[in-house]
């Protein structure tokens, strides 16, 4: 007979997540928090190669490793990251990515879904992590045994501290939203008195910066920059409706900024009487709650405050805890699963 699964801690961690900015941040938030419990991580990232500033970001990262198996093509992908867990001999997986065949891996794997969406099938993953409980209702009908709990995206606290405020707001525009929320902010910047600051690596975003009064394009910023930024801004503004990993929210928070959302149930979970909520798309509401903001440094100062208590709630440190936990979930689940 073998023998019962081992409550250890996971050594070794092979993390896969597509190098957008938030994935990104997510990815190296972790891996840096899990590192003082002695766990070390290969990040592999798909879909994309990562930018010379994400690899500037982890150079001085002794317990985080880069590889990068992008290519365009699904299959060639996967094979890769077989090359790198046969490498590595990881204690678990943690996928990022649905698309990805987690059928074939030989080592436990843990599935993290970011975001709300419906899944096409059963996973098949050892276990299943979903960053808020309105994902986890939209996806657990497809899960069957699949043991799945919730685990809250967080950041560093102390990286993240007000500044002196200026009279700006700062937002986010994620890749594949550009358009949408180009629409309302080229709507909304040019009938409100304070400039609309986006980030985003979108060129859509750029051009429109140029010719809309009241726009300025940031570019993509860097972990440096970005707390900077938040620092700097008395209101943080997300359009856009799908925000899978929503930590740029968290920054602001912790910076003291107010937060305008879009209207989601993820984002009322985490953020609900700690914000203003908008309906995703509405142009005229949002630049009402603007200006209420704008017009009333009282309720703009209380919302920051409410904000940054309930961002200090989304600690990363939390997070890498519980992932040890999810961690040895899926190992347990995959031990007893061989025994006879």
């Amino acid at each position: 007979m073998k023998p019962l699964p081992s409550t250890a801690t996971p050594k070794k961690i092979l993390m896969q997540i597509q190098p957008t900015d938030e994935g990104w941040t997510y990815a190296v938030e972790l891996a840096q928090s899990l590192a003082p419990h002695g766990t070390e991580v290969a990040l592999v990232t798909t879909g994309c190669n990562p930018s010379r500033v994400q690899r500037r970001d982890i150079k001085s990262l002794s317990h985080l490793t880069l590889h990068s198996v992008a290519t365009g093509d699904a299959s060639q992908e996967m094979n890769r990251l077989r090359e790198v867990e046969e490498w590595f001999a990881p204690d678990a997986i943690h996928l990022n990515n649905f698309t990805l065949p987690t059928a074939r891996f030989e080592s436990p794997t843990l599935l993290v879904l970011h975001g709300e969406h419906r899944l096409d099938g059963k996973p098949e993953a050892d276990a299943v992590v979903f960053t808020s409980h309105a994902a986890m209702r939209e996806g657990e009908q497809n899960l069957g045994a699949t043991p799945a709990r919730v685990i809250f995206n967080g950041l560093d606290p102390a990286r993240f501290k007000p500044s002196q405020k200026e009279k700006l707001i700062f937002t986010p525009v994620v890749p594949g939203t550009d358009h949408v929320e180009g629409k309302v902010l080229e709507e909304v910047a040019p009938k409100i008195s304070w400039p609309v600051c986006v980030t985003s690596a979108s060129r859509r975003i750029a051009r429109l910066a140029q010719k809309v009064p009241g726009l300025r394009w940031l570019g993509r910023l860097g972990s440096d920059a970005l707390p900077a930024w938040c620092g700097r801004a008395s209101i943080f503004l997300q359009a856009g409706y799908n925000e899978p990993f929503g930590l740029t929210a968290v920054a602001a928070g912790l910076a003291g900024c107010a937060l305008v959302l879009s209207d989601s149930p993820s984002l009322r979970e985490l953020w609900a009487g700690a914000a203003v909520f908008v309906a995703p798309g509405d142009a005229r509401s949002l630049r009402v709650a603007l200006r209420r903001l704008m017009e009333n440094p009282a309720r703009l100062k209380e919302l920051a405050v409410f904000a940054q208590c309930r961002a200090i709630q989304l600690n990363s440190q939390q997070m890498a805890t519980q992932y040890l936990g999810a961690y040895a979930e899926a190992m347990n689940r995959r031990a007893v699963k061989a025994i006879p």
